[in-house]
């Protein structure tokens, strides 16, 4: 079950080295001047895991809608 997630650019120093987390799990991330867009698979381990380590910086944005395919 994919949620998605972003961080926002003036949060990054409080998550340092997420993004390279986010990269070691395998989530692919797209970045943006405001903030970085991601989606978690929350019955994966080591998703849930990252979730927890940077819940205070992680926003759920999954009510929003993804311009880039329309819906």
């Amino acid at each position: 079950m994919l949620k998605q997630y972003c961080v926002y650019t003036r949060d990054f120093d409080r998550a340092p080295g997420f993004i390279r987390e986010l990269s070691l799990i395998g989530v692919l991330i797209e970045p943006h001047a405001n903030r970085t867009r991601f989606w978690l698979d929350i019955l994966e381990p080591t998703h849930y895991l990252f979730y927890l380590k940077y819940a205070d910086v992680l926003h759920s944005i999954d009510h929003e809608q993804d311009h880039a395919l329309g819906r």
